[in-house]
């Protein structure tokens, strides 16, 4: 694959300053920019990414979204129809954090465990 396309080409180059570019777009008016920001001096738009990706998605914030997953879980109770708690709402819920448990587990995370899902 890297003879097909080289890492020290002058294609590679320009795309990493693309990407570099996107990326900036989108954070500088974020709180995270503080992690892309490294990246600025050399325009280095994998960097940029890496360094997102391992903020969003490293060990320490799988960790805390999986924590604040189950919290949410463990503590939703339906109390009867209320002005701003209906039923779907819960439902919703619930299925948005088995959602982000399932998908942390493609990032190294044990996911939800059978007996909990249910």
């Amino acid at each position: 694959m890297i003879r097909c396309a080289p890492h020290d080409s002058e294609a590679f180059e320009s795309d990493r300053k693309k990407v570099w570019e996107i990326i900036s777009k989108m954070t500088k008016e974020a709180d995270c920019w503080t992690y892309v920001k490294p990246a600025q001096r050399t325009q280095d738009g994998r960097a940029a990414f890496c360094m997102l990706y391992h903020h969003y998605l490293g060990a320490n914030n799988l960790n805390n979204m999986a924590s604040e997953a189950e919290f949410t879980l463990a503590n939703g109770h339906y109390q009867g129809e209320k002005k701003r708690w209906l039923f779907e709402k819960l439902v919703r819920q619930q299925v948005d954090q088995h959602s982000i448990l399932k998908g942390l587990k493609y990032h190294g995370h044990c996911g939800i465990d059978p007996g909990s899902e249910v």
